[in-house]
């Protein structure tokens, strides 16, 4: 089961000592802000109006990047099951469904070898790591169906008791969408990369949500994740 650097905000525990030689960080800094503006301007003249057109979007986003986008996919499909649970109205589940499909668009912008490191990152890495989901709404600010969304997306790496990034919210400050879509992918990111996980590896999952409750997550939104059925059907 692993779970370092899944709870601790995505990527905590990881931070290690010196830059790593050949690393350029000013170029990584405009590289990520010239990607960042391309995607921005993709999704503007796509002009997503719709889930459905929303899915499409996301495909051609992530034509390289498939492991990504079954990521967001099963994020969307677990924040929807936690909205209605809690329950929040019809039209709001929508709402947390269509933000949680885009929480991760931020990282579209950074270098692969930079989101897919294994190991440890320098306290450089985890700042530029860190400023991906104000990246993520800047790509979404200006597409009116996702700029509700873009809010919601800066705010997920927020933590119920402070201490999260970027802006250090906590508790009722920090968006409800946000809270749910943070519970949905730390269990996706405990649990995605075995496929469909058994009872044990689900169990062990929703014991270290349990765990953060408080600390990192709204308990509330925790308690609707555990009253979720597994086999509930989702449809937005």
């Amino acid at each position: 089961m692993r779970t370092q650097g899944v709870i601790g905000a995505g990527v905590e525990a990881h931070e290690g000592g010196a830059r790593p030689a050949g690393l350029d960080l000013q170029t990584v800094l405009l590289d990520i802000a010239r990607r960042r503006d391309q995607l921005a301007e993709h999704v503007r003249r796509a002009r997503p109006r719709s889930i459905e057109t929303l899915q499409q979007v996301l495909e051609d986003l992530h034509d390289d990047q498939p492991r990504m986008l079954a990521h967001v996919r099963r994020v969307a499909d677990a924040a929807v099951r936690i909205a209605r649970a809690l329950p929040l109205p019809e039209l709001a589940c929508q709402h947390v469904y269509r933000a949680a499909l885009v929480h991760d668009i931020g990282k579209l912008a950074f270098p692969a070898s930079l989101i897919d490191k294994d190991g440890q990152f320098t306290s450089e890495e985890l700042a530029v790591i860190r400023t991906h989901t104000i990246a993520g709404a800047a790509i979404l600010i200006n597409v009116p169906y996702l700029q509700a969304a873009a809010a919601v997306v800066a705010s997920t790496h927020e933590r119920w008791a402070g201490g999260g990034f970027p802006r250090g919210l906590f508790n009722d400050a920090i968006p409800m969408p946000s809270r749910i879509i943070a519970v949905a992918d730390a269990f996706d990111a405990l649990t995605g990369h075995v496929g469909e996980p058994d009872a044990e590896i689900r169990d062990a999952a929703n014991a270290e949500l349990v765990r953060y409750a408080g600390s990192h997550f709204d308990p509330a939104v925790v308690r609707a994740w555990l009253r979720v059925p597994e086999a509930e059907t989702v449809a937005c």
